[in-house]
């Protein structure tokens, strides 16, 4: 009987883990600051912002701000010892999401809509949470 019951205690704790640690990071992303809306509301400038560190590592993003809007967003993945990732290893095979071109594809995505509040992509939600964090304290410090 015990043998029965061990391998699904044993999932449901993974399950468990997994979903707590991606409820962390979308309160910390998404908590307190809204939309930018098409008003001048940020000084101008580079803004840098760095999302949660996590077992892969950190996300961060480089925010300029021109004219109070979001004129562009570079977002970069760091890995473990905060070094850039070789992007030519996520391109989306062996299981890993394409954040080679998704990093692109959300940036895009935040300054078309002027928010940090767009849809993650799905195969790299953490990424993208992470990433929208980053953006949400680069314009924190631009306020």
């Amino acid at each position: 009987m015990k043998k029965i019951f061990l391998p699904f205690i044993l999932i449901a704790c993974c399950f468990i883990f997994v979903s707590c640690t991606q409820k962390n990071i979308a309160n910390y992303t998404l908590g307190g600051l809204g939309t930018v809306g098409q008003t001048n509301t940020y000084k101008n400038g580079i803004y840098t912002g760095q999302g949660i560190p996590w077992e892969y590592g950190n996300e961060e993003a480089l925010v300029v701000i021109e004219d109070g809007m979001i004129k562009s967003v570079v977002l970069r993945k760091l890995d473990i010892n905060g070094n850039e990732t070789d992007y030519n290893k996520w391109v989306g095979e062996g299981g890993r999401p394409n954040l080679r071109q998704f990093r692109f594809d959300l940036a895009n995505s935040i300054v078309d809509k002027q928010t940090f509040d767009v849809p993650n992509i799905a195969s790299a939600a953490i990424s993208c949470q992470n990433w929208k964090l980053a953006v949400k304290n680069a314009l924190e410090q631009a306020k």
